[in-house]
């Protein structure tokens, strides 16, 4: 059966429900006072930039790829020259809308594997309101469109797609640089299924895409690792916690896992201010 047809079942039978998980993360993601996060106006900062023509940069005349996520920065310029609304909220806007394609397909992979309705609701509403995703999604960084791109990675694997799923694969790594967990994992699952054929063709895809971006990238920079990573990897003060950092990463798989050990519950949503 193909995906429309199975979202347009699962919205026919589902809807008030759907309807109610909606309105849960339009007040989770939406309705709450603005929190703002400096790394999200790295991205801003970017993408205002190249609208201007001055390139992807951070400072103009600087040429550093100042930002993990060249993908989603260039995403917001597009969108923000479309509607010309203020980044932080285009941001909100845009992982609020990527939360509910997330919502949608939780629900119908939850259908697939028959499990009862209100059990499938449930589970959906304790994956949304996880607090690293609630506040990486209203802070506009890039968490949100990351997961979104994963599941439409796993969709079009799942319906032979190879294409569609080599060429989203071969984004992934410069919308979060934990795109090479979901490389590992793919290869992995399609190898354990012996699907060596769709293996092959798809990675294919998704080297060719990333071979491109990495040209592009060291054409224009000098590099195609971001400045933040490059830091990282001579500074003195993460050497120290780089051993608690790698453990912490893999124990969660970037930042995939629905509950983060070493994550604090916030009771109230805010700004930075009153935190």
């Amino acid at each position: 059966m193909k995906l429309g047809t199975r979202l347009t079942s699962l919205l026919r039978v589902d809807s008030p429900l759907i309807v109610l998980q909606i309105l849960l993360l339009a007040f989770t993601r939406l309705w709450q006072r603005p929190m703002y996060t400096d790394d999200a106006y790295i991205h801003y900062r970017n993408a205002l930039n190249w609208i201007n023509g001055m390139g992807l940069v951070f400072n103009p005349g600087e040429w550093v790829l100042a930002t993990t996520s060249p993908v989603y920065a260039i995403i917001l310029a597009i969108l923000h020259s479309i509607t010309r609304l203020d980044f932080p909220l285009l941001a909100m806007l845009f992982n609020f809308l990527a939360d509910v394609g997330i919502l949608l397909f939780c629900l119908l992979w939850l259908r697939r594997a028959n499990v009862p309705l209100l059990f499938s609701h449930a589970i959906v509403v304790i994956l949304a309101v996880e607090p690293q995703r609630m506040i990486y999604s209203s802070t506009g960084m890039e968490l949100t469109f990351f997961i979104l791109m994963i599941f439409l990675i796993i969709e079009s694997i799942h319906r032979n797609r190879w294409f569609a799923g080599g060429l989203l694969l071969g984004c992934l790594g410069w919308i979060r640089p934990e795109g090479a967990v979901v490389w590992v994992a793919v290869a992995v699952s399609l190898a354990a299924e012996r699907r060596g054929q769709q293996l092959a063709k798809c990675f294919a895809v998704a080297l060719t895409v990333a071979a491109s971006f990495c040209l592009a990238l060291y054409v224009t920079y000098g590099s195609f690792i971001p400045q933040s990573l490059q830091t990282k990897l001579v500074a003195s003060w993460y050497h120290v916690l780089a051993g608690l950092c790698h453990v912490y990463f893999f124990i969660n798989l970037g930042d995939l896992t629905p509950f983060f050990p070493l994550t604090h519950f916030l009771a109230t949503w805010g700004t930075i201010g009153d935190k």
